[in-house]
């Protein structure tokens, strides 16, 4: 059960003990890192953005 429980706690977020857990786990490993910067400007149209395109 311990195995099954550690592969399905990085899946399971609707449990709030499972977030917290999580968030507790990573916490030290990444404490909030900064967005990596935004691609370059590339030469002609912009990549596609996920979201609602115009």
């Amino acid at each position: 059960q311990q195995q099954r429980l550690g592969m399905r706690v990085p899946g399971v977020q609707g449990v709030p003990g499972r977030v917290v857990s999580v968030g507790h786990m990573i916490g030290p490993r990444m404490p909030l890192a900064p967005p990596p910067p935004p691609p370059p400007p590339y030469p002609g149209p912009p990549p596609p953005y996920p979201g609602p395109v115009q």
